[in-house]
């Protein structure tokens, strides 16, 4: 499942970010053949080295220049075009994930409901549609991104979101309860010996952490 949040550079610059899916390819590539540079320039270098004729030392200079030449740009260029591949990679996820569905609540992709999570799930969305990369999808309200031919009314996305609102609000809470119920056990789960003092994390007996036992 993607996640927006698991993309670092989620900000507001990301409005300019382009055909996702475009860029993604073109980067792969870069890399592909930053990394073809790198290992024909050091099989050349090697070659080089093994068949060096009588020439002048000048233009074996040239001729050794060149490989690292080749080799020191490509290792230049490789970082930066794989910080880019997965930057728009993940973008290309969270625009996988929206395909996935006719219809997807922004707030979902974000890691929570704060503000300022939704306002950046909002954002990259935005950017994925205004790139080029979901020509059939509109953000309705805010709140919903969905196919233009669900023709999704804002009254409609609104009830959506507070679903979902509640839905999530619901697992929380649920989640909560059940580490509060949460209790030591009387015996230890692996050699039986009891459990004498409140709050404790370890068996004493055998040393094995015990369930529910103490703050992690």
């Amino acid at each position: 499942m993607a996640n927006v949040t698991a993309v670092p550079a989620i900000r507001t610059a990301v409005a300019k970010c382009g055909n996702v899916r475009r860029k993604n390819r073109v980067f792969a590539a870069v890399m592909s053949i930053a990394a073809a540079m790198i290992v024909a320039a050091f099989a050349a270098f090697i070659a080089l080295m093994c068949v060096r004729g009588e020439g002048s030392a000048e233009i074996e200079f040239f001729w050794n220049f060149i490989p690292f030449a080749c080799f020191a740009a490509a290792a230049f260029v490789m970082p930066f075009a794989m910080a880019k591949k997965n930057f728009y990679r993940q973008l290309c996820a969270v625009a996988d994930r929206i395909e996935s569905a006719d219809s997807t609540v922004i707030a979902s992709l974000a890691v929570d409901l704060s503000p300022a999570a939704e306002d950046a799930a909002r954002i990259t969305v935005g950017a994925i549609i205004a790139g080029g990369a979901l020509p059939d999808y509109e953000i309705v309200a805010d709140k919903v991104v969905a196919k233009k031919s669900l023709a999704l009314s804002d009254k409609k996305a609104e009830e959506m979101y507070g679903e979902f609102v509640a839905r999530a609000n619901s697992v929380a809470a649920v989640s909560v309860a059940v580490r509060a119920e949460e209790k030591v056990p009387t015996h230890c789960p692996s050699c039986g010996a009891p459990v004498v003092r409140d709050g404790a994390k370890f068996c004493e007996s055998c040393g094995v952490r015990l369930r529910g036992g103490g703050a992690e």
